[in-house]
């Protein structure tokens, strides 16, 4: 057992801190120490499982794909116009996909309150919003790049 020389922590440690230890070591994997009082409680509750084995799957394709975004920085000005492509790109499937869950909505679900309708509406506007942000940041990228290999080529 540990020894603390300041006067008074040996009567803490041995009202408090013992037990605590006692119990903790007692602990087998189907007794739960509530964390508010040192007190076993019974069965151990629902362990969260860790996220990293769902990542596992997802190796594969971060390695395969960490090559193309490679050769794109490699490439210089064409490889930012092709990254400028694929984010115009990004930017009309995004607007195309408000489009069609906000048509879904009203072919599902019928003709809806006023409310309703203006809510979902205001979502798909949100998201053609961010879809045309993203059409002239890609279509920036690409006047840029055909600037850079105009007049660096």
């Amino acid at each position: 057992m540990p020894t603390i020389s300041l006067p008074g922590t040996q009567i803490w440690w041995a009202r408090f801190a013992l037990p605590t230890l006692r119990l903790l070591e007692r602990r087998n994997s189907q007794d739960y120490i509530s964390p508010i009082s040192p007190v076993l409680t019974g069965p151990a509750p629902m362990r969260r499982q860790s996220e990293t084995l769902l990542l596992v799957p997802l190796l594969p394709i971060f390695l395969l794909g960490m090559f193309p975004m490679f050769l794109i920085a490699l490439l210089g000005f064409f490889g930012l116009a092709i990254f400028g492509v694929l984010v115009v790109c990004v930017g009309l499937a995004s607007s195309n996909e408000a489009h069609d869950n906000f048509n879904h909505d009203v072919i599902v679900h019928g003709y809806a309150r006023g409310s309703e309708r203006k809510a979902r509406a205001s979502d798909m506007h949100l998201a053609t919003r961010l879809g045309l942000r993203l059409e002239a940041v890609g279509a920036a990228m690409v006047i840029t790049a055909a600037i850079g290999l105009c007049y660096a080529g």
